[in-house]
């Protein structure tokens, strides 16, 4: 009976630990997609430039619905944080601005702890940025949040984590991503994908 309570007690306190450490470990992206989020609803450029990554970022956009006729060109580039204007677009030639605001409605989050969580494939970690489309919809279509494109967090590996907004319509995913790596002081945006 001792010996029981014992194992029962073990695990419990076993079990405890690992959510406490998991917890722990989360805290960094916890902290990095609260900031980026605050910073596109208040318009703040300086918290907006401290989550980017200092190397540039990529900007991806998909026409995964096709180009219906005139919509420019499908983007695949980097750039740098500082390019961001006050009303929270990147500014691209002879295309439409790249806004984070139209992209991503659903910021600020005020609880990260109410975002659902989901694993995404680890591979896509060493992929180029714009492959990501398809690995993305597969991912999002089982998702009960791509139905209303409520903002949901995937995890890529411990190292690469995604906010996303997006929604599957007729079987076409569209919406944003925001790609997350670790860096020396956190997790820093490094990509921003834009399905349409």
């Amino acid at each position: 009976m001792i010996f029981r309570f014992l194992i029962a007690a073990f695990f419990s306190g076993f079990c405890c630990f690992c959510s406490a450490d998991s917890a722990d470990m989360e805290r960094p992206i916890r902290t990095s997609i609260v900031s980026f989020s605050h910073a596109i609803s208040k318009g703040d450029l300086s918290k907006f430039k401290s989550v980017a990554s200092p190397d540039g970022i990529y900007l991806v956009r998909k026409f995964t619905s096709g180009n219906l006729g005139g919509r420019g060109e499908e983007l695949s580039q980097k750039v740098s944080a500082a390019t961001i204007n006050d009303q929270m677009e990147f500014a691209l030639k002879s295309q439409t601005p790249l806004s984070l605001k139209i992209l991503f409605p659903g910021v600020p989050v005020k609880d990260y702890k109410q975002l659902p969580t989901h694993n995404f494939i680890a591979k896509v970690a060493n992929l180029p940025f714009d492959q990501w489309g398809s690995f993305l919809k597969k991912a999002m279509t089982p998702l009960p949040e791509a139905v209303e494109g409520s903002p949901v967090v995937l995890r890529v590996a411990p190292d690469c984590w995604v906010y996303a907004e997006a929604q599957v319509i007729d079987g076409i995913l569209v919406g944003g991503f925001a790609v997350f790596k670790q860096y020396k002081q956190g997790y820093v945006l490094v990509a921003i994908i834009e399905l349409l």
